[in-house]
């Protein structure tokens, strides 16, 4: 299984076309969740060790995602997972906030938002 093809995974009752998660993750994360994108990352690390090459990358662009949401005051739930694959969804997260002008207030404000949820 490739994490990047168009495979339909099916995982806790919750269907998603895995190419959603890279190709188009604001729809994916709109749609779905952090948290349900990170249920799919665990999934396919478990059932396919080629994607495990691609982790750090994918959770990375989540992370990038995630931001987005953040900075629109979007609601979203996480779970433990967000530090899978060497801190990517936090790593991604923080490059978006430093590109998109965000400061250590921003940062602090999201840490804040992690320990709350």
């Amino acid at each position: 299984m490739n994490i990047f093809a168009y495979t339909p995974v099916d995982f806790s009752g919750l269907t998603i076309i895995a190419q959603y998660v890279p190709a188009a993750s604001p729809r994916c994360l709109v749609t779905y969740g952090v948290k349900e994108a990170f249920t799919l990352v665990k999934y396919l690390y478990d059932v396919d060790p080629t994607s495990r090459a691609s982790c750090h990358t994918l959770t990375h662009y989540i992370g990038s995602q995630a931001y987005r949401l953040f900075a629109k005051h979007t609601p979203f739930t996480l779970s433990p997972e967000i530090a899978y694959c060497s801190y990517g969804f936090y790593h991604g997260f923080a490059e978006e906030l430093f590109r998109r002008g965000g400061n250590v207030s921003s940062a602090a404000e999201f840490c804040a938002y992690v320990t709350e949820n």
